[in-house]
């Protein structure tokens, strides 16, 4: 059994925007960690600069990550050099010299990682500003190399939708709500992937049934995570992605 999954091999792990526990997030240092800790599944944001590049950034700006109150609209990719996303608020001093890496730099580095997909999450503040077609032919291009590793995902249904029309590829809608007419959406269109916060799910019972494969976001604990996927949640997306494969290995899986 796979050193990524769990006593039970249907239960697959993901690392949410890298090893987020113990290093900054959406970084290639992150997700190196990742994918040296077990990892075959992991997942990062992208934004676009000014000069539409995309890059690994969860928000916006860069106050929370670097400490500097700069747009990533405001910012072409030949500034992103001065810009150390180092977490130094939530990380201390462990970290120095940590660069914002672009989407490009991380496609490379993807392709040396042998079995490793990644879900690529497009973010609404790019897509707003630059509008869904031109972010998802941005993005699109630049994953080509390594598309069949790759999983789109998104909050935004449109985007979602124009990455099918423009490639083969698998997409995932991370739901904002739970109910009747998110789950009609998603039986509309079919998505390869549904994805949502464990705070979006009811107390108790199954998830909806469908084609779908289901992701929780935000699990750091195993217990949890077996109680989620015996309500059909099979993949769970952790900021601790070492413990749960530690702790998948300790209830009895073998590399």
């Amino acid at each position: 059994m796979n050193a990524s999954q769990g006593s039970d091999s249907s239960l697959r792990f993901v690392a949410h925007r890298g090893y987020v526990a113990r290093y900054p997030e959406n970084t290639r240092e992150g997700l190196q960690a990742a994918v040296d800790a077990g990892a075959r599944y992991i997942e990062f944001d992208v934004q676009l600069t000014r000069d539409a590049v995309p890059v690994l950034l969860h928000d916006d700006n860069f106050q929370r990550t670097a400490a500097v109150d700069r747009s990533v609209f405001d910012i072409d990719a030949a500034e992103l050099g001065g810009i150390d996303v180092n977490e130094s608020t939530r990380l201390g001093t462990r970290y120095s010299g940590i660069a914002v890496p672009t989407l490009e730099d991380i496609c490379a580095a993807l392709a040396g990682w042998a079995d490793v997909t990644a879900f690529v999450e497009l973010k609404r503040h790019s897509i707003a500003h630059f509008g869904v077609a031109r972010v998802a032919r941005t993005v699109l291009d630049i994953l080509r190399p390594v598309l069949d590793r790759c999983v789109v995902i998104s909050f935004n249904h449109d985007v979602l939708q124009a990455c099918r029309a423009r490639a083969d590829v698998p997409v995932g809608w991370v739901l904002r709500e739970w109910d009747a007419a998110a789950r009609e959406t998603a039986q509309a269109s079919q998505p390869e992937y549904l994805l949502v916060n464990e705070t979006r799910l009811p107390a108790d019972g199954p998830v909806w049934p469908g084609p779908w494969t289901w992701i929780c976001y935000d699990i750091t604990d195993y217990r949890r995570a077996l109680q989620l996927h015996a309500r059909g949640i099979e993949m769970i997306s952790s900021f601790d992605i070492g413990h749960l494969l530690a702790a998948a290995r300790d209830a009895g899986a073998t590399t």
